[in-house]
């Protein structure tokens, strides 16, 4: 049979993507409240890319929450995502996921974990 071809614009260019390469998000499947993306109503992989390109084009997030994980964005240039401010506050939060997710959430976790089985390990 013919193959189907549809016409997709993106940032001012237009792609031809055929039919069974084709997946979208569902409207209202991604909101900007939903700071974990295990709780969306839709995860597939059209969802999450239309999540990680939102959040980091449209409000320069360049990380992204999912269940225990951090989805970090290669943004290809310097950003002051990292300086040593963040690595304190996200090291002295209570409550991490009440703050945007950053890598130094997972760091913090990581190094706490090994304090914890440090203390219960004595040698």
């Amino acid at each position: 049979g013919d193959t189907r071809f549809y016409e997709v614009e993106d940032e001012g260019k237009v792609w031809k993507v055929e039919e069974h390469n084709m997946h979208t998000h569902l409207d209202g499947a991604y909101s900007k409240d939903v700071t974990d993306l295990f709780g969306l109503g839709d995860l597939h992989s059209a969802t999450l890319l239309y999540c990680l390109k939102d959040r980091y084009c449209i409000d320069d997030n360049m990380y992204t929450r999912m269940g225990e994980m951090i989805i970090s964005i290669n943004p290809f240039c310097r950003k002051d995502y990292n300086d040593e401010g963040l690595m304190v506050k996200h090291s002295k939060n209570p409550n991490p996921r009440e703050a945007p997710p950053h890598i130094w959430e997972v760091a913090n976790k990581a190094y706490v974990k090994i304090i914890q089985q440090d203390r219960n390990n004595p040698r």
